[in-house]
This record gives structure tokens, sequence and C-alpha cells, in this order.
């Protein structure tokens, strides 16, 4: 190499440039460069941080060594690899585990919403029960109305005796008379018709056979009773037939077999409020059948008397 090689070299921050000759001083080598340099270094530092160093090999054909200073990255590399590597796991962990909290939480909302619905679906059913069949036992006034209604009087009597004979002088007469008390007297009745006209066209029937009636206007008051729900809707249905029936007479039409027997068929079961008078009503239209125009006249004034006497 020539002796006036120059080389240029940063030292200190600075570029500076040196001589190499072909002498003895050419023992100056890198190695002994570098260890100059490094004090130079610490030398500048002004008393900072002593940089950090790591161990390079030259380029150079003699394998020489020297320390030039340590990369930051090489530094914090370690930390920066942990941090990922613990981001990256805690995000894996964190997705398996939020679909295990879903996944229980979907099985304690079916537990909590399903089973208890099948619960209230039980209650609800078992209170609609007693319900129902408690509104069948509940009794409650019921008010009555009045009837009122065209009747052929026969007498009327302080003594029954008296009442009983002119009872028994009509029906030998092919008639049917019944008593109704009333007001401490004792009335004989042989007809009823829902209209004076047709109160005064039966009685010139009896006027034939040389009986005497008179036509009065007959009423019964108004009342309440003790009922149960169902004994209100039977009592309903019967105070229809019954004025259907009266209307019938007056047309000379036959009472319907069908719709009494209706009626009997759908009296209430252990009725006690109404017992006695269904029991009656049962005796009264098991007649029917063979029953003539006086006797069916008999039979409503006998009804309407006997409902009469339960409401009074």
């Amino acid at each position: 190499m020539g002796k006036d090689n120059k080389i240029t070299v940063w030292m200190g921050g600075k570029k500076t440039t040196l001589r190499r000759d072909d002498n003895a001083d050419e023992s100056y080598s890198l190695k002994e460069f570098n260890k100059d340099y490094s004090a130079a270094t610490l030398e500048d530092a002004n008393g900072d941080e002593v940089p950090t160093f790591v161990r390079r090999h030259s380029d150079a054909s003699n394998n020489e060594h020297y320390f030039g200073q340590k990369s930051r990255f090489s530094t914090f590399k370690p930390i920066i690899l942990a941090s990922v590597s613990a981001i990256i796991i805690g995000s894996v962990l964190g997705f398996f585990m939020l679909n295990m909290f879903v996944d229980i939480d979907k099985g304690l909302n079916q537990q909590n919403y399903t089973v208890p619905a099948a619960v209230d679906d039980e209650e609800t059913s078992k209170e609609g029960s007693e319900k129902e069949s408690a509104s069948d036992e509940v009794t409650s006034s019921t008010p009555i109305e009045s009837v009122n209604a065209f009747v052929l009087q026969a007498g009327k009597f302080e003594g029954e005796a008296n009442a009983n004979e002119m009872k028994s002088k009509f029906n030998q007469a092919g008639f049917s008379a019944m008593i109704w008390v009333k007001e401490d007297y004792y009335y004989v009745l042989a007809g009823i018709a829902n209209s004076k006209d047709q109160a005064n066209q039966l009685a010139k029937e009896f006027n034939d056979h040389q009986l005497e009636v008179f036509v009065k206007n007959w009423n019964t008051e108004s009342g309440d009773m003790k009922l149960t729900n169902d004994e209100v809707g039977w009592l309903k249905s019967y105070n229809k037939q019954w004025s259907e029936s009266l209307s019938s007479l007056n047309k000379n039409e036959k009472l319907s077999e069908d719709g009494w027997a209706s009626i009997v068929n759908t009296i209430p079961n252990d009725s006690e409020n109404i017992g006695e008078f269904t029991a009656f009503l049962k005796k009264e239209i098991s007649d029917l059948v063979q029953a003539n125009k006086w006797q069916e006249q008999r039979m409503l004034l006998n009804l309407w008397y006997q409902l009469n006497l339960l409401v009074n």
C-alpha cells in the first residue's frame, strides 16, 4: 500500500482523515483503533449513562474483533415478543371464555324462563278450576220480578174447608181448580189467561155449566232469593218456558212437552235453594201428557203459586 494512502474515518461524531504509511506504525491495528475510539467515546459522554457495546467481527483478513454500540431493538426485543405473545394468548383465551359464559348464560335463561312458565300454566289452570268450582257454590241475592195475569176466581173463603168444597165442585164438573192462600184468605182459582178478553171467553164456558166465576187481575210482588249462578240461569229458563206456555193456552194450543222436559232435565244438581220447588215441578210435569186444557191451566197456576211461596 502506498505511503500517501489516506483513510477517512468517523471519530467522536466527526469525519477525520488519517494517513497510513507502509512502516512499522502499520502495527497500529484496528483493534487498537477501536480501543482508542471507545475511550474517546466515554470521554464525550460527559458523565451520561455508559452505552452498551457488543462484540463484533471485522471483515478484514486478519479477522480482528472490535466492540460496537448495542442496538436498541436488541434490548427491547424480548419485551416486545413477550408482550405480543401475551396479547395473542389473552385474546384467544378471552374468546373461548366468552363463548363458554355465553353458553352457560343461555342455559340459565332457559331454566329461568321455560320451567317457571310450565309451573305458572299449571297454577293458572288450577286457580281457574278452583274459581270455576267456587262460582257454582257462591250464592247471591237475586231479584225475582213480579208476575201479572188474569185468573178465573170461583170463590174466596176464610176457612180452608169451604175452599176445598168449592174446589171439589168444579173438579166434578170436568174442570180443574186449585186453592191459593193469600192474606189469610183461601181463593179458589179455576183458570188463567194473559188478557182480560181471553179470560172472559173462558168464563163463558163455566157459565154454560151453571158455574159462576169472576175475572180478576192477579199479580204477585217482586222479591229476592239467595241463589247460585247455576240456579239463576235455570230460573231464567223456567220463567221463559212458563210465559210461553201461558201464551200457548190462550191460543188453544197444547203445552210443549219437550220444552218442559228440557226444563226438568236441566235442574241444577243438589240445589238447596230451590229444591222444594223443583221437586213439585217434576210431579206436575209427570202428568202433562194426559192433561186437558183445564188441567194445564191448573198446572200453570200451581207452579206460579209455589214459586211465589218460595220468594215471599
